[in-house]
């Protein structure tokens, strides 16, 4: 995707001098512009319905960016959304017990908003993934991926829990700033159980931030969790595999399955042994 146009600057009053800088992180489509932060939108609906709940949301125990209205009165404008910048550390491999609280609170203060309904219409690589796991929608894995699939879903058992609106890769989104709440940022909307967000922080952070084992003494380590953390893992297993089609990548796409084997012996040995 194009960096944004002269005219999607302008749609959200933004100085048409102003010096584009190209974030990481993301799908690299993400651009600071001054003090604003430009993105693509996901979608019409689901940009402007996340842009009202950021703007509507009472923060406590966590803060999160303030969305800009364009010239159109939407939310959304050709493609793009706009943020405010919040200053801030990324919170790789730290922080474990402080981003679990916040994950808590955001989740606490989400719990009364509405099933929203582009949630069914979306079929992407992480979508597909939720619903293979949760819902037991129809696919057809690799290979590469069934065997350790179907060793890791016998471990499964029943899970009758409530759900909400969540935050589906909150692990890698949040931000720290000294004296100031953790803020909580591209949401991902999900309609899951709550404690699925804190379990998917907790697989993230042991997966790829060589977090250790023992940051799962914060939590209550009950049956209940133990399963959410099981399609945690499942659900990133999947998308490897959902990707791996959706975006015609190389066979070399699922030399990453040999980590998570890895981890998946880890796992049962620690956790569900």
């Amino acid at each position: 995707m194009q960096q944004p146009s002269l005219a999607i600057l302008e749609a959200f009053s933004i100085p048409l001098t102003v010096n584009l800088e190209k974030l990481d992180g993301g799908q690299g489509t993400t651009y600071l512009a001054g003090d604003i932060i430009l993105k693509p939108a996901n979608g019409f609906e689901e940009a402007n319905w996340i842009a009202e709940v950021y703007d509507s949301i009472k923060q406590t125990g966590f803060r999160v960016p303030k969305p800009i209205s364009s010239c159109s009165g939407n939310w959304a404008y050709k493609g793009w959304t706009a943020w405010e910048y919040l200053e801030g550390q990324t919170l790789w491999g730290k922080m474990y017990q402080e981003r679990l609280a916040a994950s808590q609170a955001f989740h606490k203060a989400l719990a009364r908003v509405p099933r929203p309904s582009f949630l069914d219409k979306r079929d992407d690589a992480w979508s597909q993934a939720d619903r293979i796991v949760w819902q037991g929608a129809a696919w057809q894995p690799h290979a590469r991926v069934l065997k350790l699939y179907e060793n890791l879903f016998n471990y499964q058992t029943s899970l009758v829990l409530p759900e909400q609106v969540m935050h589906g890769d909150i692990a890698g989104n949040m931000l720290y700033k000294t004296g100031q709440a953790i803020a909580v940022i591209d949401f991902s909307p999900y309609w899951r159980p709550a404690a699925y967000a804190e379990a998917l922080l907790c697989i993230d952070s042991l997966m790829w931030e060589n977090a250790a084992w023992s940051m799962l003494d914060l939590l209550t380590l009950d049956e209940t969790f133990i399963q959410l953390m099981l399609r945690a893992i499942l659900r990133r297993l999947v998308e490897v595999d959902r990707h791996f089609y959706l975006d015609a990548l190389p066979e070399s796409h699922f030399d990453q399955v040999a980590w998570f084997e890895a981890f998946a012996l880890q796992f049962i040995a620690k956790v569900l042994a």
